[in-house]
């Protein structure tokens, strides 16, 4: 069973989320690694971590070979969606 994410991983995770939120929810992996300062091995490493529920991984429509983007699923009840 999956250990709960330590200290550092919970951190990076909200920063992973107040980043994307900036992007307006989706950016490539490539721009998240540079954000974070993170490997490749790293950060494939914190996705495998991250809540389904709250993040999505999909390929990258006409993008370049592979290029993985991570979004931000809608929430209903995140405090940012504006009414």
């Amino acid at each position: 069973e999956p250990k709960a994410p330590g200290k550092k991983t919970a951190a990076r995770i909200e920063k992973l989320k107040t980043i994307l939120k900036g992007y307006g929810g989706s950016a490539t992996f490539k721009q998240l690694q540079n954000d974070l300062d993170m490997n490749p091995s790293q950060f494939s490493q914190l996705v495998a971590k991250l809540d389904k529920r709250v993040f999505e991984v999909s390929l990258r429509p006409r993008g370049k070979k592979g290029e993985k983007i991570l979004k931000l699923r809608k929430r209903i009840n995140d405090p940012l969606v504006v009414r």
